[in-house]
C-alpha cells in the first residue's frame, strides 16, 4: 500500500462507518500515510472497531481512537463528538463521511409501503452526514482550513430503479457538498464528494445473491470489475491532500465507466 506521497503523516483524520468495507479501507490507508484516526461507527460494530483501533496503532504507531455513535441521532452527535474530538486533537485536517445503508434488496421502487425504511435512508444517509458535519465545520472554520469528503455513489448521479431511498439521499449529499463550497468561500476548506458505483463489500454481496445478477452487473461496468474498497480509497487520500487543492465543490464519479 504506496500512499507516503500524499503527504499525511500526522494529519488527523474522522472517518464515520469506519467498521465497514469502504469505511475500514479509508482507515487502514490513512494509518498507512501515517495520519492519525477518529473512527466512529454504530454500538453494533464496537468489536470490530476495537480490533481494527488496536491494529491500525500496534501497525504504524499512530494515534487512533474510537467513538460509538448513532450519527442520525442528533442529540447523540452533539453530546458526544466533540468531547470525543477535543480528546483527539485542537485541530481535525479531514473529515470522511462513509457511514451509509442501502435498501435490503436492490428493487423497492417509491410505490412500495415500506415507508419506515424510507425513512430510516434518509436519516443515516443525509441527515447522519449532515449532523457530523455540522458539529465538525465550525472548528473547522475557525482554525481557517480542513477537507470534507462525502461517500455518496452514482445512484445519486443516476437514475436507478429500484433504489429511490437511497439514490435520493446520495443526490442530496452531493448537492449538500456543492453548497457548503459556495456558502464557505476564503474559508481555507475543500468540500467535495465521491460516487462509487458497485464496490466488492459485504453489503454488495448480500445483495448479489447469484451468479446470474453478478454477471450483469459486472457486464454494466465497462473495466469489467467490482471496484475493490481500496479503489475508492485511493481517490479519498488523492482528495484528502494537497494534490487536489484546487477541488473544491466536485463530486468524482468512480464508477469503472457504468451507466
Amino acid at each position: 500500500m504506496l500512499t507516503l506521497s500524499y503527504g499525511l503523516k500526522g494529519k488527523n483524520i474522522i472517518v464515520t462507518g469506519a467498521a465497514g468495507g469502504l469505511g475500514s479501507s479509508v482507515a487502514k490507508s490513512f494509518a498507512a500515510s501515517g495520519a492519525n484516526l477518529l473512527l466512529t461507527d454504530i454500538d453494533l460494530k464496537k468489536k470490530t472497531l476495537n480490533r481494527l483501533s488496536k491494529s491500525l496503532k500496534k501497525k504504524y504507531n499512530i494515534k487512533c481512537h474510537i467513538l460509538l455513535l448513532d450519527i442520525s441521532n442528533r442529540d447523540d452527535v452533539c453530546a458526544n463528538l466533540e468531547i470525543s474530538i477535543n480528546g483527539f486533537t485542537k485541530k481535525i485536517d479531514c473529515l470522511v463521511n462513509c457511514a451509509a445503508i442501502y435498501h435490503k434488496n436492490f428493487w423497492e421502487p417509491i410505490g412500495t409501503k415500506n415507508i419506515e425504511g424510507w425513512d430510516k435512508i434518509i436519516d443515516i444517509n443525509l441527515f447522519g452526514t449532515l449532523n457530523i458535519i455540522r458539529q465538525v465545520l465550525p472548528k473547522m472554520i475557525k482554525q481557517k482550513s480542513g477537507n470534507i469528503i462525502s461517500i455518496t455513489s452514482d445512484s445519486g448521479v443516476d437514475t436507478i430503479p429500484g433504489e429511490s431511498a437511497y439514490g435520493i439521499s446520495k443526490a442530496a449529499i452531493n448537492k449538500l457538498m456543492v453548497y457548503l463550497a459556495r456558502e464557505n468561500p476564503k474559508s481555507g476548506i475543500r468540500f467535495n464528494s465521491i460516487a462509487p458505483g458497485y464496490i466488492d463489500t459485504p453489503l454488495l454481496r448480500s445483495l448479489v445473491k447469484t451468479k446470474k445478477i453478478e454477471k450483469e452487473a459486472i457486464n454494466s461496468i465497462p473495466i469489467s470489475r467490482f471496484a475493490k474498497p481500496q479503489d475508492i480509497a485511493n481517490v479519498v487520500l488523492f482528495l484528502a491532500s494537497d494534490k487536489a487543492n484546487y477541488i473544491n465543490g466536485e463530486c468524482l464519479v468512480v464508477n469503472g465507466g457504468r451507466y
